[in-house]
């Protein structure tokens, strides 16, 4: 006898149960993706490699600081804050006078210049297709200010008059990619002033030679029209990457998502984040201020004074501290704290609260420890009387090496469960948190931690 496998109707309970437990899967999808973002965003996805340029030559340090094979340095090419470089295997590199590269390491530009023809050429190269195609080739002088991971490239163009170094105006330029497919190339603005890129928002910034603010995104799959934000603006302020604070001299190209601008003396926060705040910050006068923003908490930096707000909304700053100048300030965005230089002192704001941590600061020398992940707190180090200092937290400072006051590179960076640094030879160091273990690895030009 035949049983029946007809099909029976769902109760409606079922139903909703069955409901509720894809919406509960949906939502873990989303987070994991939030978070796996997050994560290649603080971190590109990289490992956690050393190294350093000797000569011409850039070699790798192993977890053991043992040198690897030279590479030609030539044909590499690094991202916009150094912490990510590739070699280029293509021709386009053997006259090159610039090269950067994505985050990730998916496209390339480089400018070549030709002295008998006096041409400066521009070209995109995508690593996935091992090939290059000419974005650009004429008299203009050439920057690239940015190279997305999309495969959109910014870049300035500027007419050369004379033989005197006069140049005409300055045109921004972008060019977008897909592998080594030149998709479109557009100018954007015929006269600019300066260019910024956010990049952890896909948004690129620009000021015109009247200083109207334009903003325009790329994120989009052709190259977008600009949008004015702003009649006139005077000072544009992105996150610096080492010191984590707002300011006037930081890089063109930030990974963040926000920026501080002034108008008329007044300065103002803009982020595009999910709340997209614009929030006002208060007076700045003139170029040596500089934030540390976190969510609404906000230091201020005059060049005079140190000041907290709790609630950037209510505009109710308290008074911290005299200060030497805006130049050392750094900031820990984990444990929320500030530090500056009052008087040769360091001194450490949590909020409102104000301690001295050490004196005899040589100028100059603060600075926050730096690791795979920019904002994580590694801690700080600063030297006196010339010997390098490391803390973290409230923990004892330890003396890590012989320095010299006029080192050519402060930059203090964390690997391998080490601290690198450069000694009082100028030759690259290396140590244990502790202080111990100390190794020299030798002569270098440059050093840093990145690469895939």
């Amino acid at each position: 006898m035949l049983k029946d496998f007809s099909l029976r109707k769902a109760s409606p309970a079922n139903d909703n149960k069955k409901k509720y437990i894809l919406l509960i899967c949906q939502a873990l999808v989303i987070l994991l993706v939030i978070v796996l973002g997050t994560i290649f965003i603080r971190s590109r996805a990289k490992n956690e490699n050393m190294y350093y340029v000797r000569n011409d030559s850039l070699y790798q340090l192993n977890k053991k600081l043992e040198s690897g094979q030279a590479a030609d340095l030539s044909n590499i090419a690094f991202n916009h804050d150094d912490s990510t470089y590739k070699e280029i295997d293509d021709e386009i590199c053997n006259s090159s006078t610039k090269r950067l590269i994505s985050d990730s390491g998916s496209y390339a530009a480089v400018i070549s210049y030709d002295e008998k023809k006096e041409v400066y050429s521009l070209y995109g190269y995508s690593f996935k297709d091992n090939e290059s195609v000419t974005l650009s080739s004429d008299g203009d002088l050439k920057k690239i200010v940015a190279v997305l991971d999309n495969g959109l490239i910014v870049y300035t163009k500027s007419q050369v008059i004379n033989d005197q170094a006069t140049y005409g105006s300055l045109s921004l330029n972008l060019a977008l990619l897909d592998g080594s497919r030149l998709v479109e190339s557009k100018q954007v603005c015929e006269d600019t002033y300066e260019t910024y890129v956010l990049e952890g928002a896909n948004v690129l910034l620009y000021t015109d030679s009247n200083s109207e603010l334009y903003s325009l995104d790329c994120s989009k799959k052709s190259i977008d029209l600009p949008e004015k934000l702003l009649d006139k603006v005077d000072y544009i302020m992105l996150k610096d990457a080492k010191s984590q604070t707002y300011r006037y001299d930081a890089d063109q190209v930030s990974d963040g998502d926000s920026y501080v601008y002034t108008v008329d003396g007044m300065a103002y926060f803009r982020t595009y984040n999910k709340n997209m705040q614009n929030l006002n910050l208060g007076q700045a006068e003139s170029l040596d201020f500089s934030y540390a923003i976190d969510l609404k908490s906000v230091y201020k930096n005059d060049g005079k004074k140190l000041y907290y707000c709790n609630d950037i909304s209510k505009e109710n700053y308290s008074e911290l501290c005299q200060v030497s100048d805006s130049v050392n300030f750094v900031f820990d965005p984990e444990g929320k704290a500030a530090y500056v230089i009052k008087d040769k002192s360091l001194i450490q704001a949590i909020r409102t609260k104000i301690k001295t941590l050490d004196e005899k600061i040589v100028d100059n020398s603060l600075t926050r420890v730096i690791g795979l992940d920019r904002e994580k707190n590694y801690g700080i180090s600063y030297i006196v009387d010339g010997k390098r200092y490391y803390r973290k937290g409230s923990a004892a400072p330890v003396c890590i090496g012989d320095v010299e006051s006029s080192s050519r590179d402060y930059d203090v960076i964390y690997a391998y469960n080490r601290l690198f640094y450069y000694n009082s030879d100028n030759k690259l160091a290396s140590c244990k948190s502790s202080g111990t273990d100390l190794k020299l690895i030798g002569q270098v030009d440059k050093y840093g931690l990145g690469g895939f």
